[in-house]
């Protein structure tokens, strides 16, 4: 027996044109088999706090729903990390993508399949990750070095890998 998808949601939910877009491409247009429902998740350079540690996958995966990225430009290395750390991510929607293959992505992901992330992307290492969790949180690239127990000179290397991957300095990552 199918059923409706009636469980829709956009997290974190202060993008109001993200939440219009997402509800004019899938409300009422799905029934699946699983009854699980969908999260879209609005990765974009405003919400960075949130995706440089794994509390926010914590959070998502007690919701039961399948989990689809949907990642501005900027925001593209990271999403790709977290795609590859978590296989309950279903799919990852990048910004360039062409509305076939979003709307083919999502509707892959509503009858339990994974897919849509046919775009090569440098993903940033866990040492990436976690400097930017630091780095988020206002700690200087000196107390960033003690904390990852690295030297100055490879926290250097790891902002210039994560300015090269996002294509934006750390302080307008950070004040984004």
């Amino acid at each position: 027996m199918r059923c409706p998808i009636q469980k829709i949601a956009v997290w974190p939910g202060n993008n109001h044109f993200l939440i219009k877009g997402v509800l004019s491409l899938v409300a009422g247009r799905y029934e699946s088999l699983f009854c699980r429902g969908c999260i879209f998740v609005d990765f974009s350079i405003h919400n960075l706090r949130y995706f440089t540690s794994k509390n926010w996958m914590d959070y998502l995966r007690g919701t039961g729903l399948a989990i689809i990225i949907i990642s501005d430009r900027r925001m593209e290395s990271l999403a790709s990390f977290w795609r590859r750390q978590e296989p309950t991510i279903n799919t990852v929607i990048y910004a360039d993508g062409k509305i076939e293959d979003i709307k083919k992505a999502v509707n892959a992901c509503y009858y339990g399949l994974k897919g849509g992330e046919r775009k090569r992307v440098n993903a940033l290492t866990l040492e990436e990750v976690k400097f930017l969790d630091l780095a988020n949180y206002g700690h200087s690239l000196g107390e960033i070095s003690s904390e990852m127990k690295l030297g100055v000179k490879k926290v250097y290397i790891i902002k210039d890998a994560v300015r090269r991957k996002t294509g934006i300095n750390l302080n307008q990552l950070l004040s984004s």
